[in-house]
């Protein structure tokens, strides 16, 4: 009978452990208003629309709370001066990263460090990706953009997160999400 209180504490203690430590934080869908995708994001999400006759900015945030570093971005741009299509994400990799980097503020405001850049290729659409290594006061942070093309707009998915088992299997949910509809 001991045996079997101690194998279901056990039992108890290792589903606990990977809930808390390795399990991926659950994710809702959302739709973005400005171009035609849907992914999945942390609940709650804080979204900002600017947008006039020449130009749409749609901004889509969130964080699982103010203290913890996992943050999810969406991020569409349209412009009626330009025609976003894979030509814009070729001409990506001729780019200046500090540039780019610099258009968001994060990059040149944490010191980061390009790990990794690359062309990639997801359910068809041919995508850039950028992996940051940035150095913060409290440690140090990844952030890995990853830009498409899709329906004339310019598409930006940004995550940003101190490393673990949790917040890289949400990080890739969230990359593995992205639905072009």
């Amino acid at each position: 009978m001991l045996r079997i209180i101690v194998l279901l504490g056990a039992l108890a203690g290792a589903i606990f452990g990977y809930r808390h430590y390795y399990s991926p934080l659950p994710l809702q869908s959302h739709f973005m208003a400005t171009v035609p995708v849907k992914l999945k994001l942390l609940p709650d999400p804080k979204v900002r629309s600017e947008g006039s006759d020449q130009i749409s900015l749609e901004e889509v945030t969130t964080q699982k709370n103010s203290k913890d570093p996992l943050v999810l971005t969406a991020i569409s741009l349209s412009t009626a001066f330009d025609t976003y299509d894979e030509q814009d994400i070729l001409e990506l990799a001729l780019e200046d990263m500090d540039k780019l980097g610099a258009i968001i503020g994060q990059a040149s405001r944490n010191k980061a460090r390009v790990v990794r850049r690359g062309f990639i290729d997801y359910q068809g659409h041919k995508g850039y990706e950028v992996v940051y290594e940035l150095n913060k006061d409290s440690g140090k942070e990844q952030m890995i953009q990853r830009v498409f093309t899709h329906d004339n707009h310019m598409l930006m998915l940004i995550a940003s997160y101190e490393p673990s088992a949790q917040r890289e299997a949400t990080v890739e949910n969230f990359f593995a999400s992205l639905e072009f509809l």
